[in-house]
This record gives C-alpha cells, structure tokens and sequence, in this order.
C-alpha cells in the first residue's frame, strides 16, 4: 500500500509555506524582500515547541542564497536552539551566498542544474509515475525556465485543471519589462524616477 503524502499551502504571519506531517517547506524566492524577516520569527515558534509527529520537526529552507548575508546570521542561533527537536535543510543556487557562520552547521550536496534534455525526462517520469498525461511538458519547462520546483508546482496546476500547456508567467519579470518599455518612451528619466 503506497502512502500519498498531499501537502497544503498555508499562510500565517504573512509567510507563505508548504507542509505535510512535521515538514515545514518555505521557499525565499516566493516571500517578499520586507517580509523576510518574519521567516526568522516564524521558526523560532516551530524550535519551541515538541514535535507532534516523528522525533524531529524538518524545517526546509529554500533558496536560502535570496537572503542577504547579514540577515542570515541570526539562523546560526535558531539552528543551535532547535539542533535537538529539528532537521534543517537549506537550498541555495549559490552556496557561496550562504553565511560562512552557518556553513559548519550543514554538509553540503551540491547538485548541478538539469538541462532542458534532462528536466524534460525527469517529468516524464513524475508524469508517469503519477498518471498525468497530455501536458505539453516542454511549454511548462520553457515557461518555468527550467527551474524545477516552479515545473513541479506548474505541472500540479496543470493537471488540476485539466489544462495542457503551461499557463505560468513570471509576474515579476514581466513588469521589469513594462518599466523598461515605459523608461524608453518617457523623453526624461527624472520624471521616470
């Protein structure tokens, strides 16, 4: 009998995560810049309290890099306070960016990224595996810009709603743009800025 762990998104203090059972999933490129400093108080109410499940709340930090360096020092004093009742693991496209204070706290893996080819036959896989067929994968892999976990969550949307081809647009992206274009057609960047 296979279990199905289904994980829910859930908002509180303004930081939006992931979870399932005792793992706590929080993504730093999905919080924004002002309210990335709540993530630091939002953990410490996880370290203080007994783990309901298992021995060990997992406390999952993605993109931990989109943390600037001298924010991420305090995270040293949460980790030692939760080394007995919590497992952290931190993601980071450039582990450089990681605090040298942190890095004794943690081993590291380091993943090289997929290529088109690969991250195409990874969610042949997924899409087999959980029975989803008739998206278009490669709109979802060029869409998400070959980012895994946004192909993931995008694939889930997708097949949710019955759609086929990737329906994701990076808002952000997008408005830089419209800035730009408005940049280039305003005669005086003063009045731009």
């Amino acid at each position: 009998h296979k279990t199905e762990y289904k994980t829910q998104t859930k908002t509180c203090d303004s930081i939006v995560f992931r979870s399932v059972d005792n793992i706590v999933d929080i993504d730093f490129d999905c919080i924004q810049r002002k309210n990335r400093g709540e993530v630091y108080e939002f953990i410490l109410k996880i370290v203080k309290r007994s783990p309901m499940l298992f021995d060990k709340h997992i406390i999952v930090l993605r993109h931990f890099d989109k943390v600037l360096p001298r924010f991420q020092e305090p995270y040293k004093s949460l980790i030692e306070r939760g080394v007995h009742n919590c497992c952290f693991i931190i993601s980071a496209t450039n582990y450089m960016s990681v605090n040298n204070n942190l890095v004794g706290f943690f081993h590291f893996l380091r993943v090289p990224l997929m290529n088109a080819v690969h991250m195409k036959q990874l969610l042949e896989r997924v899409c087999l595996k959980n029975e989803i067929d008739g998206i278009n994968l490669d709109s979802v892999i060029q869409a998400c810009d070959n980012d895994l976990f946004t192909c993931l969550c995008d694939l889930e949307k997708l097949h949710r709603t019955a759609e086929t081809k990737s329906t994701f647009e990076n808002l952000f992206e997008k408005e830089i743009e419209n800035l730009f274009e408005f940049i280039k057609k305003s005669k005086s960047l003063e009045r731009v800025i």
